[in-house]
């Protein structure tokens, strides 16, 4: 995978900006980064685009995107987990589908986020609350698209 970085600040602050062949990453100053995936086989708009005898193309865009998240160490962080019918516990470390203008929000949530040093196990919390609401944002958006309203009412 070829990418770029690009430093937003000086380096000791660890934010920078990092694109790759299906979206960019983002890691902000707590060490935390945020990968926005909307290629070719991402959880979004173009999962199957390109595949086949369709090209790719040399630019995605999309309505929305697949989130994950890597701590410090760049360990892929729990976004959702659930228990099935059996009582056993799953969990996963990607969102897709997540709307476009919710970017913003994942940002400024993950930049809340407590050190990695001393807030660890409550960062993982959160990280699964950040999934949680990435998810209820996909199907409010998802309503939004299906509901016809007529502009006389």
């Amino acid at each position: 995978m070829s990418h770029s970085n690009y430093n937003l600040h000086s380096d000791n602050v660890m934010a920078k900006v990092m694109n790759h062949r299906n979206g960019f990453q983002i890691t902000l100053p707590g060490g935390y980064r945020a990968s926005f995936s909307f290629g070719q086989g991402s959880y979004a708009d173009n999962r199957y685009a390109g595949m086949g005898t369709t090209p790719a193309p040399a630019q995605w865009e999309s309505n929305n995107f697949e989130l994950a998240v890597f701590d410090p160490e760049d360990e892929m962080m729990d976004l959702v987990a659930y228990t099935d019918d059996d009582g056993v516990r799953h969990t996963d470390t990607v969102v897709g589908y997540v709307p476009a203008y919710y970017l913003r929000t994942v940002l400024l949530r993950i930049a809340m986020w407590g050190p990695f040093e001393t807030s660890r196990e409550e960062n993982k919390r959160r990280a699964l609350v950040l999934g949680d609401a990435c998810e209820r944002a996909r199907k409010e958006f998802g309503k939004l698209e299906t509901e016809v309203v007529s502009p006389c009412e």
